[in-house]
C-alpha cells in the first residue's frame, strides 16, 4: 500500500498519522485524470471504505461539500456544510449494503441551499470500496417546488380576504413543502428611507410545536439593514444559512430560538409584486400574468381600489397643471362593478380629489356586462346619474345584441384591437369597423379604436369618423 503523499489529488490534504485503506488506492489514482463530464452534468463521485469509514471525493463532489478533493479520514470531516438533520442520512447512504439512494441538503459558499442525491453504484467486487455518485438536483427540485407552489398558491388565494392573510398562507405553504417548522415575511417599516427598520410582518409556525415565544420575539423586533440574519440578507440580496442559531453571535433572536429548540435557520430575499405590476427588482410583470391570478381571488377588488384612487389623484394633479379638460379612462373588473356601494364610493372619491365625475370614464368589457346584466346595469344607471362616463370595452368580442346595446347607459364604445389590426387590407375587418363607427355615430356614442400602432392606421380611422385611438402609436 502506497502512502497518500505520493498519489493524492492536487490540493488534497495529507494524512500524516493515517494509512489509506487498500480499497481506496485505485480511486485515488483515478483522480489524477480530470473528468470534464463531472462539471458538464453536475455530478461528483465518491468512494467509501466500509471498514474504516475513510472517504475519497472527486473534485466536483468535494466542491459540493466545501472540502478538498481526495482522501478524508472519515465522512464526519466533510459535514461542515451539511444540514444537521442530514448527517446520519449521508453516513447511512454511504454505508456498506445501504439502500440505492437518498437526498441531502448542503449550503454553498454564499449560503444558498443545494440539494444532492446520493446514488450507490453496484459493487464491482468483494475487495472494492463502496462507490457512488453525488448528483446536484437543486434546479430540478426548485422547478418541481415552483410548479407545485404556483398551482397550490393560486388555489389557496381564492377566497383570501386580505393581503396579510394571503402572505401568511403563502408562508405556511412554503414551509409545509420544504419541511420547515417556522417561517416569516419581513419588510421595511413605513416609508422612512432615512433610517429604515425591518420588521416581521407575518409569520407562521407548525401548530404542533411550541414556537409562540419565538414568533412574539420576532414580531416585536426592529432591525436595521445589515443587522442580524434578516438584515444581512436584505442588504446583500443573498440568501444565508445559519447552522446553529443558539450559538451564532450575529443572530439577534438566539435566546428565544434556544428556548424553543430551533436549531438552524435560512433567510432568502423574495420578489414581490406591487400594485402597479412592478417587482421590487423593477422587473415589469405583464397584466396578462398577474390579473388572471388576482381575478381568481378577491385581490382584484383591492387592486382595482388602488388603481381608481391613484388615477383620481393623478388626474387632479394633471388638471391643476393646466390640463383642465383631460379625461381619464379606468378599467374595472366584474367583482368591483357588482358592488351596490360603488356609485357613492366613487362620488366621495372624486369630491375628495376635487375632480368632476364627467372627467372619469369607467371601462367595462362587453362580456362582463352581458354575464352580470341584472346586477351591472342598475349600477351603471346610478353611476351615470352621478355624472360618470362609461365605456363598453372590447366591443364585438362579447355576446351583446343590438336590442340590449340600446338599453345600456354608456357614453362610448371601444373597437376591439383584433378588428383594427386587419385594417385596411382585410375586407371583413374594414366592414366591421366601419359598421361600428356608423352605429356609434347614430347612437351618439364616442368611438375609440384599440391597437392603433401606425400613422396610416390612424388616418384610415379618421377618414371614417373615428377620432379617438388607443395603442402604441401614442406611447412616445
Amino acid at each position: 500500500m502506497e502512502n497518500l503523499s505520493s498519489i493524492r489529488h492536487p490540493g488534497a490534504s495529507a494524512a500524516p498519522d493515517a494509512r489509506i485503506a487498500a480499497t481506496l488506492i485505485v480511486p485515488l489514482c483515478r483522480l489524477r485524470v480530470p473528468d470534464p463530464a463531472e462539471d458538464m452534468v453536475a455530478f461528483g463521485r465518491w468512494w467509501c471504505d466500509a471498514r474504516s469509514g475513510q472517504l475519497v471525493l472527486s473534485p466536483t463532489a468535494a466542491r459540493f461539500f466545501g472540502v478538498e478533493a481526495g482522501w478524508h479520514a472519515s465522512g464526519a470531516a466533510c459535514c461542515a456544510r451539511l444540514a444537521a438533520g442530514d448527517r446520519n442520512a449521508l453516513f447511512a447512504a454511504m454505508a456498506h449494503g445501504a439502500p440505492a439512494n437518498c437526498e441531502v441538503s448542503v449550503t454553498s459558499e454564499r449560503g444558498a441551499l443545494r440539494s444532492l442525491r446520493i446514488v450507490k453504484l453496484p459493487a464491482t467486487g468483494p475487495d472494492m470500496a463502496d462507490a457512488g455518485l453525488l448528483i446536484d438536483i437543486t434546479q430540478a427540485k426548485y422547478a418541481a417546488v415552483r410548479e407545485r407552489l404556483s398551482f397550490e398558491s393560486t388555489q389557496l388565494l381564492v377566497g383570501t380576504g386580505s393581503v396579510a392573510e394571503a402572505v401568511t398562507r403563502i408562508i405556511e405553504l412554503v414551509c409545509l413543502h420544504l419541511g420547515w417548522e417556522w417561517g416569516a415575511y419581513c419588510a421595511m417599516e413605513g416609508a422612512n428611507f432615512a433610517s429604515p427598520k425591518l420588521v416581521c410582518k407575518q409569520s407562521w409556525h407548525d401548530p404542533h410545536i411550541a414556537l409562540e415565544a419565538f414568533s412574539q420575539d420576532s414580531l416585536k423586533r426592529r432591525m436595521a439593514p445589515g443587522e442580524g440574519l434578516v438584515g444581512a440578507v436584505w442588504r446583500t440580496g443573498c440568501a444565508q444559512w445559519i447552522e446553529d442559531l443558539r450559538n451564532e453571535a450575529s443572530f439577534v433572536r438566539s435566546e428565544s430560538a434556544a428556548a424553543c429548540a430551533l436549531r438552524a435557520g435560512y433567510a432568502f430575499p423574495v420578489s414581490f409584486v406591487l400594485a402597479d405590476g412592478r417587482r421590487r427588482s423593477l422587473e415589469i410583470v405583464r397584466p396578462d400574468v398577474f390579473i388572471p391570478i388576482a381575478e381568481q381571488s378577491r385581490f382584484i377588488v383591492q387592486l382595482g381600489r388602488w388603481v381608481i384612487e391613484t388615477a383620481c389623484r393623478d388626474l387632479a394633479l394633471l388638471q391643476r397643471s393646466g390640463f383642465e379638460r383631460l379625461q381619464l379612462n379606468v378599467n374595472m373588473a366584474a367583482p368591483e362593478f357588482i358592488d351596490a356601494c360603488l356609485p357613492d364610493q366613487l362620488r366621495a372619491l372624486v369630491n375628495a380629489c376635487g375632480i368632476a365625475p364627467g372627467h372619469l370614464c369607467l371601462e367595462l368589457t362587453e362580456g362582463m356586462v352581458m354575464t352580470h346584466a341584472d346586477k351591472v346595469i342598475p349600477i351603471m344607471l346610478a353611476l351615470r346619474l352621478h355624472g360618470f362616463k362609461i365605456s363598453l370595452d372590447d366591443f364585438g368580442m362579447g355576446y351583446s345584441s343590438l336590442s340590449r346595446l340600446k338599453e345600456l347607459p354608456i357614453s362610448s364604445l371601444k373597437i376591439d384591437g383584433s378588428f383594427v389590426r386587419g385594417l385596411p387590407h382585410d375586407p371583413g375587418d374594414c366592414a366591421i369597423v366601419r359598421s361600428i363607427i356608423d352605429l356609434g355615430r347614430h347612437m351618439h356614442l364616442q368611438i375609440i379604436a384599440e391597437g392603433v400602432e401606425t400613422d396610416a392606421l390612424m388616418l384610415y380611422l379618421r377618414n371614417f369618423g373615428c377620432n379617438l385611438i388607443q395603442g402604441f402609436l401614442l406611447r412616445g
